[in-house]
């Protein structure tokens, strides 16, 4: 990925998105409003101990530098001049911290997944979202794009914000009800990406959140991120879940339905 220009009309939220005060609050309506729009903002998932306790955890994860947690960083650099400043995310971390596994496994936000998904889940994917500032977009993408499982398995995402995510600093963008458009061909421009002139002309969401909230989301719902024009870094946590009796499909199967990765495009 590079810092490309992209078209400011992409990320111009009409609204904010709806959201409840915390996962006590998840009842019919709210179960409703997930299936109908494809996300369920929550007001405070995490209390502040435990937003600052995952924080100390992503710093003890950072200087441990454990070559099994994978980094991604923000630009690419000779290996000697890459430093923590730099870093856009890591993943697969959650074997290696008891405290990020335990918010993974939270038992509140398993029983809301679970009504969502009708069974018993699994974890499929960890990460931390480290957005410094300047941080370059994360392009509108579905995330079922991402995971070797079949269409008619449903993903849920939890992106759980562990400082206030703002519009200025690079809050999700979504487009409600988009998940029930089905899958887009994803090519591969500033990422592996939804052509921008998929996106442009729609009217898309903003989902700001305070610091310990959260959006779970379907993994088919069109969403990005832009660039962080802030002078702070927006940190975040992101679980994926699937039922415990999905089975993987082999890569060639997603990449059928959703494009093939690498392939430069204009759009």
């Amino acid at each position: 990925m590079s810092a490309v220009p992209y078209p400011e009309k992409l990320y111009t939220p009409a609204e904010n998105g709806w959201s409840i005060p915390d996962l006590n609050a998840v009842d019919t309506a709210a179960e409703t409003h997930y299936k109908d729009q494809g996300y369920m903002m929550v007001d405070q998932l995490l209390s502040p101990q435990q937003v600052t306790d995952a924080r100390d955890a992503l710093d003890d994860l950072l200087t441990s530098q454990n070559p099994d947690v994978h980094m991604q960083f923000e630009a690419d650099k000779d290996e000697s001049l890459r430093n923590f400043i730099d870093l856009r995310k890591f993943m697969g971390f959650c074997e290696y911290n008891d405290c990020l596994r335990q918010l993974s496994e939270f038992s509140p936000l398993i029983e809301t997944i679970e009504k969502i998904l009708g069974g018993k889940s699994q974890m499929i994917q960890d990460m931390a979202l480290l957005k410094p500032p300047g941080g370059i977009e994360k392009p509108w993408h579905q995330d079922q794009a991402y995971f070797n499982y079949s269409l008619d398995t449903k993903i849920v995402g939890v992106w759980i914000a562990l400082d206030d995510a703002t519009v200025e600093n690079a809050c999700m963008h979504i487009l409600p009800r988009s998940h029930k458009e089905g899958p887009n061909i994803h090519f591969q421009k500033r990422d592996w990406q939804i052509c921008d002139t998929e996106i442009l002309g729609n009217s898309c969401t903003a989902a700001p959140l305070k610091s310990g909230g959260a959006i779970l989301f379907d993994g088919l719902m069109k969403h990005g991120t832009p660039i962080n024009k802030t002078t702070k870094p927006r940190r975040a946590l992101q679980f994926h879940y699937i039922l415990s009796s999905a089975e993987q499909v082999p890569p060639e199967n997603r990449l059928q339905t959703f494009g093939s990765e690498g392939k430069d495009v204009s759009c």
